[in-house]
């Protein structure tokens, strides 16, 4: 089962019996985790945005468009005290999310308003974000989990790891994530293992006696 539907059956108000503000608190949080999965944002940074540092745009790729949400990570807000700015593709979450949350809001000035907010003023806590991660995982009866230190952050560690695998250069994935390219370097050098070996095998395979030949190989 996918992530997005993982989540869904967690926020499902008949299914769980859920009543308005434990259905709110559960698809705020499932939200935050989907677009952490998306932007790569650390904690502090996506806890702290703003609907303000949201733009929605596009582009024309192949001739065909393409929605994406320009987002602005101001420097008082990053770990590293830089601001930055990148684009992801608009999958709608921070759209659905809008309209979740803003009718929500005393305020029809939602810019300076944290994204992550039920009532415009307060963020969700990390306290919270921890309680609906937990109860997720349990419901996602993943094997060993104890053991395999997964936690909200890993959502950055998955985002920056299919960039990679998906042809991004280190300055590409530093630039978008904040971080510098010896720090991508030397956390996710067995991407780039992984990666060198599966081009090395791409044009071979096994015979019937397990022995390793080239694909194109007629003896």
């Amino acid at each position: 089962m996918t992530l997005a539907l993982r989540l869904e059956a967690y926020w499902d108000r008949d299914k769980n019996k859920l009543d308005e503000k434990e259905w709110l608190s559960r698809k705020l949080a499932c939200y935050y985790f989907l677009i952490a999965s998306v932007t790569g944002l650390r904690t502090g940074e996506q806890r702290q945005l703003q609907w303000g540092d949201l733009v929605w745009t596009g582009r024309n790729k192949d001739g065909v468009g393409v929605p994406l949400i320009q987002i602005k990570v101001r420097a008082e807000t990053s770990k590293v005290r830089q601001s930055r700015e990148f684009m992801v593709r608009d999958n709608g979450y921070f759209t659905e999310l809008r309209q979740l949350v803003t009718p929500l809001y005393a305020t029809r000035h939602v810019g300076k308003c944290p994204v992550f907010s039920l009532d415009g003023e307060k963020a969700i806590t990390e306290r919270a974000l921890l309680y609906h991660f937990g109860k997720i995982m349990e419901l996602a009866e993943i094997a060993d989990l104890a053991n395999r230190n997964i936690v909200p952050y890993s959502f950055r560690h998955y985002f920056i790891t299919q960039k990679l695998v998906h042809g991004l250069t280190h300055r590409q994935v530093a630039d978008m994530c904040g971080t510098s390219i010896t720090q991508i370097e030397k956390t996710y050098y067995h991407v780039d293992r992984d990666i060198m070996v599966e081009n090395a095998l791409a044009d071979h395979g096994m015979d019937n006696d397990g022995i390793m030949v080239r694909l194109d190989d007629d003896d």
